[in-house]
């Protein structure tokens, strides 16, 4: 029997990588690549929103939707969690999300 022993997530702290609008497709490639290595170590990433107003589509779909096209919706769910983020920026991430897989 093996015993699965989850290390603490590492927090990605949005507003202290980016600032407090998230608009930059060059910012969230390289964000998503920072969060790739994580996963690919076996670390579970949580993107943590706490003071970020907005995100753009642009943004969402370089860091977020391309990763879960990448490594999978089931993937992505288990290893990655989203905190404080507002209705707004919920609202963006989900309908960049669902469109990329649209288009899977």
């Amino acid at each position: 029997m093996v015993v699965n022993i989850m290390n603490e997530p590492e927090t990605i702290s949005i507003f202290e990588t980016i600032g407090p609008i998230a608009g930059s497709r060059s910012h969230g490639a390289l964000l998503r690549q920072k969060i790739l290595e994580n996963l690919n170590s076996g670390i579970t990433v949580k993107l943590d929103f706490q003071n970020v107003r907005t995100i753009n589509a642009s943004f969402s779909d370089e860091v977020i939707a391309k990763l879960v096209a990448e490594i999978g919706l089931e993937k992505f769910n288990h290893m990655v969690r989203l905190s404080n983020a507002n209705d707004a920026i919920k609202s963006v991430i989900n309908f960049v999300v669902g469109s990329r897989l649209k288009q899977a």
